[in-house]
């Protein structure tokens, strides 16, 4: 129980860094393209409620009893689906894709240092039982693998001469996000079903870091076109 409750806050306390940093890096967006300042809180406003509300739907799903008796299989569409809504929101408004083209690159390469929180997964076999040490084995390596690269990445990013090299990064760190949940399913790792390490899955790991990485990939590939037709 106590092991629960301070896991629970650690993961409320990052996933509210992650919101107020991003809506950070949407303000500094705003700076640097020159907008209507009448729009400003508005669309600040927006992006903020837009990933707590996320965050409140995977709180709910994680302390649901319904939910937690339901099938493996049958949740997987539960971490893709806020990425898809996500994705929708922002391609779906000129403004959002705008201030996301505008956001320094580095940034968006360099948040997923919050990942290094992944390193947690080597000690959870020793809190929680059904988790297979293969899978908690996987998820450390590959979390703590892009949250000790991110500054690194974020550094070369600076140099639009790398901006390939940190594309090829984005895209295998979505891949490995990607294949998570269905990993966590083929090897029965059931503690992931259960709070509070359902919200670590269905907001931080999951829908959050891939959503971070496709920003990310979105604004390298504009300004990759951008230098290309100038």
């Amino acid at each position: 129980m106590i092991f629960s409750s301070i896991f629970f806050i650690l993961i409320l306390l990052l996933s509210l860094f992650i919101i107020v940093v991003i809506s950070g890096f949407y303000s500094k967006a705003f700076e640097l393209a020159r907008f209507n300042e009448k729009k400003r809180n508005i669309i600040l406003l927006g992006i903020y409620w837009l990933f707590t509300f996320l965050l409140i739907g995977a709180i709910y799903l994680s302390i649901n009893q319904d939910w937690q008796n339901v099938a493996f299989y049958k949740k997987l569409p539960a971490f893709y689906i806020p990425i898809l809504f996500s994705i929708v929101i922002i391609a779906s408004s000129k403004t959002l894709k705008t201030l996301t083209k505008e956001i320094p690159s580095e940034w968006l390469v360099a948040i997923q240092f919050y990942r290094i929180f992944g390193i947690t997964y080597v000690f959870l076999p020793n809190f929680v039982d059904k988790l297979p040490l293969v899978f908690a084995a996987y998820a450390t390596i590959n979390n703590v693998f892009f949250g000790l690269t991110a500054p690194i990445m974020g550094r070369l990013v600076t140099n639009r001469k790398n901006y390939w090299l940190a594309i090829l990064w984005n895209v295998t760190g979505i891949i490995g996000l990607g294949i998570t949940p269905i990993l966590a399913y083929l090897l029965q790792a059931n503690a992931m079903e259960q709070f509070p390490l359902s919200l670590l899955f269905l907001y931080i790991e999951v829908p959050m870091g891939i959503l971070i990485h496709g920003l990310s990939l979105y604004n390298l590939l504009s300004k990759m076109n951008k230098k290309a037709k100038t």
